[in-house]
């Protein structure tokens, strides 16, 4: 969907630096950490061992207060190792998508421009332009120095408060429209 660009829009420039990609990196995931739908794994983890444990209680004969014991205490473990093991592994998998994504957008000594026109905000790197309405716009966070934008397409990016002028951070947030649910802080700058 492409939005009629006003010719007036002020362009925000940015020559990332060394720090960038750390920064992103560190925004990205404590924006995928928030999110409730990424713990899925997790409970559905503790329904399996939960559904298993009242299996085996029950394979128990006479439900002996001994057995109940061990049985809670075999449950606990594997849920423990069950647990730290998903988690790992979605930590792992996470720290990868992000890197590779981070990775393409923010090389050392790269032009970032950012753009905040009246009906959508506009942000190039040197390999892609990206144009996003602002009635796409599900969630805004800050984090940090890094302000992330989540459209309703699930294509999550992070932008440097260098890209973001304290004006663009207001228009965008006056701007937010259907039910979105903004989180975050008015920049400083």
């Amino acid at each position: 969907m492409s939005v009629t660009w006003s010719q007036g829009a002020g362009v925000n420039r940015y020559f990332a630096d060394a720090s960038l990609p750390s920064r992103e990196t560190a925004a990205l995931k404590a924006f995928a950490r928030r999110d409730p739908r990424n713990w899925f794994p997790v409970a559905v983890n503790a329904v399996v061992i939960g559904v298993l444990l009242a299996w085996l209680y029950l394979q128990l004969p006479g439900h002996a207060p001994k057995a109940i014991i061990d049985v809670a205490l075999v449950g606990v473990m594997a849920f423990v190792v069950v647990g730290a093991v998903s988690y790992l592994w979605w930590e792992l998998a996470l720290a990868g998508r992000v890197r590779r994504a981070v990775a393409r957008r923010a090389r050392v000594g790269a032009l970032l421009t950012s753009s905040f026109g009246p009906r959508a905000l506009r942000v190039t790197t040197p390999e892609i332009s990206y144009e996003i309405p602002y009635t796409s716009i599900e969630q805004v966070a800050r984090f940090g120095d890094m302000l992330v934008i989540k459209p309703v397409n699930q294509v999550v990016m992070a932008l440097p408060m260098e890209l973001v002028t304290r004006q663009d951070y207001e228009l965008v947030m006056s701007k937010l429209e259907r039910g979105s649910t903004p989180v975050g802080s008015i920049p400083t700058r």
